[in-house]
């Protein structure tokens, strides 16, 4: 309940209010005092002549004139006035309109924009603005009809350029650098599959078509001149080899070149050094795909060095009967798989990829001796016609001929 003190306090509140009101209004009157005299004259001039047109008309008609007179006049008001004020409602609009404008300019201007950079190249600043406009349509202001039609030309703009980067994920011969920051675009872009995972794919594509096409490019007399999968430099100081060697050594240095790159991916996809969500159920597959890498390199330096021994493989037969002989050539193409076993060692990978390339490296020392020895065999056994039976003093043992000479000669070469 309140206290007789505080109904005290709300009444001399009150009553200050209300002194406070009182005499706003008397200043107001006396700052104004002409004004208001001359209104009150006003009044009473318009009251005396109506009171004496009403005794002298016997009537209250003038009224009625008066109401059709300001009728009239509000008409002709409005007239003057209307133009002028339609002008000025466009002129609002007009203003508003522009307001707008330069308060989303980067909304209107974006699908422009995004054109020139995806033409020039400039992908990161296509997606950079991609990105801004994303979180600015989330905003409830742009839920409006013309900034829908906006967002769909960007969506446009958008799938174009997400047509662009999977084209140039996967094209060839592939770039792992320009590969990786394609993948990071496309997971922006929210692509809609794994672009590593295609990535991957590519690059094992590359490898093992690029080795087969090698092989077929060599394999054949007919085969063109011009080799577009060898090292420039490698060319002209390698054009006197037999054709054997040039594929080894051509076969090497696209094993040697891209094998590396296909390999580091793989593991930053698994290690997820990778912006996409990595698959580990895939590594077996992988594992596979680097087996089977591997294996066709050495099944393609098989059929080129030992054609005799190709097991009626007819997708890898080496055909250049017309080739020159590769005995004295073996050292040169053991060297070659060689480098290729280092680098592969480089790489730490599992060991069953390591034991194809070492097989072949045996296989390759085993045939080299057998050539050796068959070829030593024959020079033996046509050692009796170099024969002239001419004897030389040889200290305590008498006298020999040149054929014991001969034949040591032989095995010490």
């Amino acid at each position: 309940m309140t206290s007789f003190e505080d109904l005290k306090c709300g009444l001399k509140f009150l009553d200050r209010k209300v002194k406070s009101q009182t005499e706003g209004k008397l200043t107001f009157l006396k700052e104004n005092v002409s004004s208001v005299m001359e209104q009150l004259d006003a009044l009473l001039l318009v009251k005396e002549k109506f009171d004496r047109y009403v005794v002298e008309k016997r009537g209250s008609g003038y009224l009625i004139k008066i109401d059709e007179s300001i009728g009239v006049c509000e008409k002709e008001a409005g007239k003057l006035f209307q133009e002028v004020l339609a002008r000025k409602d466009r002129a609002d609009v007009t203003r508003n309109a522009l307001n707008g404008f330069h308060r989303f300019r980067f909304i209107f201007s974006l699908p422009g924009g995004m054109e020139k950079s995806i033409q020039r190249g400039e992908y990161d600043s296509a997606i950079n603005d991609y990105i801004r406009a994303k979180s600015l349509f989330q905003t409830p202001e742009m839920d409006k009809p013309i900034f829908r039609k906006f967002r769909h030309e960007i969506e446009i703009r958008v799938q174009n350029l997400r047509d662009i980067l999977q084209k140039k994920l996967v094209e060839k011969p592939p770039n792992s650098v320009e590969q990786r920051r394609y993948i990071g675009h496309l997971v922006i872009l929210e692509c809609g599959f794994d672009p590593a995972w295609a990535c991957i794919s590519c690059h094992y594509e590359f490898l093992c078509n690029s080795m087969r096409n090698c092989f077929a490019q060599f394999a054949s007399v007919e085969k063109s001149k011009e080799n577009i999968l060898r090292t420039p430099s490698k060319i002209d100081a390698q054009a006197s080899y037999p054709n054997q060697v040039q594929f080894i050594d051509a076969l090497s240095d696209v094993f040697t070149t891209y094998l590396p790159d296909f390999w580091h991916l793989c593991l930053d996809y698994f290690n997820g050094k990778l912006p996409v969500k990595c698959e580990f159920g895939k590594q077996n597959e992988v594992k596979e795909m680097m087996t089977s890498i591997v294996q066709l390199f050495a099944t393609l330096v098989s059929s080129c060095l030992f054609p005799n021994l190709n097991d009626g493989n007819i997708e890898y037969s080496w055909n250049d009967d017309k080739s020159d002989s590769i005995i004295e050539w073996l050292p040169q193409c053991l060297s070659y798989v060689r480098d290729v076993f280092t680098e592969l060692l480089s790489l730490d990978p599992p060991i069953i990829m390591i034991d194809i390339i070492r097989d072949l490296l045996f296989s390759i020392r085993s045939y080299s001796l057998d050539v050796m020895l068959h070829q030593m065999s024959l020079e033996i056994n046509e050692l009796y016609k170099q024969e002239t039976w001419a004897s030389e003093p040889n200290g305590n043992y008498g006298f020999i001929t040149q054929l014991v000479r001969t034949y040591t000669y032989l095995l010490q070469f």
